[in-house]
């Protein structure tokens, strides 16, 4: 189970789907690659995606800055 202060990477993420689903970790990382990638499609093409009890995901337009180094 997910405890809602841990912070997790990718790996530990796909570890804890595959355990929690009885997938095979190849498995599950097929799927959540599956799903970031059509996130990233809709909102590439300028859609919002809205997951439920999740998040929202969208682009925004940012004025243009003058970076320093």
């Amino acid at each position: 189970m997910i405890d809602k202060e841990l912070h997790l990477n990718k790996a530990e993420l796909i570890s804890a789907i595959a355990e929690e689903s009885e997938l095979s970790k190849a498995k599950a990382e097929f799927a959540l690659n599956s799903i970031m990638d059509n996130i990233k499609k809709a909102v590439t093409k300028g859609d919002s995606v809205q997951l439920i009890g999740f998040g929202t995901f969208g682009s925004g337009k940012r004025a243009a800055r003058v970076g320093r180094n």
